[in-house]
């Protein structure tokens, strides 16, 4: 039966797959370059996300449930830390990345990592709903998340605006588009995944809408990236 979910479903499972397909190839043509390399990281956790999304969203309340939403919570925190990294080094970097760098960020991001994967941590229930997706009870550790996501998405617009500024010729017209990409791509997912679900609770929010929306800032980053 074709119904707005299958519908939501079949779309969240294509764009999941094509971002999985994008990291295969921007790994594949030039894995030397780092803005590849990051880009590759970038497709991969936000197709992984949107694959898991869709996966958690039709199942009863069990353990493979909170696997797959737990994994998806994880990967979206891998998306938003990639995707500011990104911003850092397009077209060029900004601040020199070195090795101790990337590894005292990427070790805090991967504390948010881990605790997606505790139990009653950062999730204590999934209410399973026929018509759209379940309901997520946060743990203690939700706000925090939830606020830590938000900052990494702010971050990254407020610093691709401020970079913007000091390009010149395409580079800032790339920029301006990847800073209205990000935007319109982004707000969705805030708005549905984090603000809801946190402010009002027992509102089921579509958020397989969100997972079709924000690969908006990964094809357009996408085009940038093959332009540069």
């Amino acid at each position: 039966m074709l119904t707005e979910k299958n519908i939501l479903l079949t779309l969240t499972y294509l764009v999941g797959l094509g971002e999985l397909a994008l990291a295969v190839f921007f790994w594949v043509t030039n894995s030397k370059n780092e803005i590849r390399r990051v880009m590759s990281l970038f497709a991969f956790s936000t197709g992984s996300w949107c694959v898991f999304s869709a996966m958690s969203s039709y199942t009863s309340e069990n353990t493979l449930t909170f696997f797959y939403t737990n994994l998806s919570y994880g990967f979206a925190v891998l998306a938003l830390a990639s995707l500011v990294h990104v911003v850092l080094i397009y077209p060029y970097p900004l601040y020199k990345l070195d090795f101790r760098h990337l590894l005292l960020y990427y070790s805090l991001i991967c504390v948010f990592l881990v605790s997606c994967f505790v139990p009653g941590l950062l999730i204590e229930g999934f209410a399973g709903n026929d018509h759209i997706v379940g309901i997520i009870t946060y743990g203690p550790f939700g706000v925090i998340y939830n606020l830590f996501l938000s900052i990494l998405y702010i971050f990254a617009l407020g610093l691709l605006f401020y970079r913007k500024n000091k390009l010149n010729g395409q580079h800032k017209v790339n920029a301006n588009i990847f800073l209205w990409s990000i935007f319109f791509g982004g707000i969705p997912a805030l708005i549905l995944d984090l603000i809801i679900p946190v402010f009002f609770k027992g509102l089921i929010p579509n958020v397989l809408f969100a997972n079709i929306a924000t690969s908006i800032w990964l094809i357009v980053t996408t085009y940038i990236v093959l332009k540069k």
